[in-house]
């Protein structure tokens, strides 16, 4: 007993734990802070308008995460190879390279918006404020830059400053929005994507200031060719596992209608923290397996993971286990009914926690991120097919059952392909 105890405590002051920690803290950090801008933004705006901003909203910020096409994964594989070999300069180069494609590819997305917004803001989102739209599609411009540069400082483990900058944007974005509250000033809904636009614009700075980075420069062929070529199918899982986790919602509505679909979005609005955390735990992955290549050590690190990971799996059980009082402590007692939904998505999230580690280990240590991208496809269409056929016949049960089906085909599969890649 003292021997697995003596483990645990070791295991939870290790580095990679720390490193956990602070990352994880900081996502806490940004979920509050972005619920409460939420909140005072409900109040600001009129029903109406709140509902066309959390469209626009979701609109922004799914941009954002497809248009990643896993170049962020790429620079945590690579810029920590670099950077244990010595070669600072390498670092250098694949870190510009990242920002240069980044900053490339969300601005010919923002162009897009901003040309067809009268178009966008007529059809998409029924509302005459196109101005609102066009400024929001700035804001994937200043959002996209943020979160590259957040993966540039996890590439060389500089998680406490990718924190802090995570940390001013939520937070910046909550306390503008508080000032027109403060002093009763006008409040709409360009006031609101201007807000969006600006708040990332200090975690940038500090970022740049951080990472040393004073201009940016061409990148050569050669780092473009290596960073795209080995985030292509990054990209592709990028996608898929998106849209795998916004998929459920959309349907709910298409085939139970809004009742049900309120419910339903209680339960997926707190299990959508989980892969927040996921996202934590593999950047901090990422940086030892890419640099690990002695097999005892990797065992070892391994065996450490493990160990993490159920410690986390324990936490989301208990989590389920106080949901009938957390639930309606935070919605209401109307919300009670979310509760079993809520249980059940942890459930079907718990094969999702530990799948982060084989492919780890095929993105960072085999080097076989296509094998990462065919899963996630295989991942999304399963979760498709799922709802479609699942949804109609056990209601909302059925999108549970599709993710934790998708989840747990996924694990065994990446295990399986991880025992013959170490072969």
């Amino acid at each position: 007993m003292k021997k697995y105890l003596h483990r645990a405590l070791s295991l939870a002051g290790s580095g990679s734990a720390k490193s956990t920690y602070i990352l994880f803290t900081g996502n806490i950090a940004d979920s509050v802070f972005a619920f409460l801008f939420t909140l005072i933004t409900f109040r600001l705006l009129t029903s109406s308008d709140f509902g066309i901003f959390s469209a626009i909203n979701n609109l922004v910020f799914t941009a954002v995460l497809i248009l990643d096409l896993g170049i962020g994964s790429g620079l945590l594989f690579f810029i920590p190879r670099c950077l244990n070999s010595s070669d600072s300069t390498g670092a250098w180069r694949y870190l510009n390279s990242g920002l240069f494609l980044r900053l490339v590819i969300s601005a010919a997305a923002s162009l897009v918006i901003v040309v067809f917004s009268p178009f966008l803001a007529r059809t998409v989102f029924r509302t005459p404020q196109i101005g609102a739209v066009m400024v929001a599609g700035l804001a994937i411009i200043t959002i996209s830059l943020l979160d590259i540069l957040n993966y540039s400082l996890q590439a060389k483990k500089q998680f406490l400053h990718s924190a802090i900058a995570s940390n001013t944007f939520s937070l910046l974005r909550f306390l503008l929005a508080c000032l027109p509250w403060i002093f009763a000033w006008k409040f709409s809904l360009l006031t609101v994507e201007t807000i969006t636009f600006l708040a990332p614009v200090l975690g940038i700075i500090l970022s740049l200031n951080w990472l040393g980075i004073r201009r940016l420069n061409v990148p050569s062929a050669n780092h473009i060719r290596s960073l795209v070529g080995f985030s292509g199918w990054l990209g592709v899982y990028k996608i898929a596992s998106t849209v795998t986790t916004r998929l459920d919602v959309p349907l709910v509505l298409v085939f139970l209608g809004p009742s049900l679909t309120g419910i339903y979005s209680v339960a997926a609005r707190l299990a959508n923290f989980y892969p927040v955390i996921f996202i934590s735990l593999t950047a901090v992955l990422a940086s030892r397996f890419s640099v690990t290549e002695n097999i005892t050590n990797l065992k070892v690190y391994l065996q450490k993971a493990f160990l993490g990971i159920t410690c986390l799996a324990a936490a989301m059980l208990f989590g389920a286990m106080i949901a009938p009082w957390l639930v309606p402590a935070l919605f209401g007692i109307r919300a009670a009914e979310a509760v079993i939904y809520f249980r059940g998505l942890t459930l079907a999230y718990l094969p999702a926690l530990y799948t982060i580690i084989p492919l780890s280990l095929l993105i960072y240590h085999f080097k076989s991120p296509k094998w990462v991208g065919i899963l996630g496809l295989l991942q999304v269409l399963v979760v498709i097919g799922g709802n479609l056929v699942f949804t109609p016949l056990f209601g909302l049960s059925g999108p549970v059952g599709a993710l934790g089906l998708a989840n747990t085909l996924v694990l065994f599969l990446s295990l399986y392909i991880v025992k013959r890649s170490w072969k």
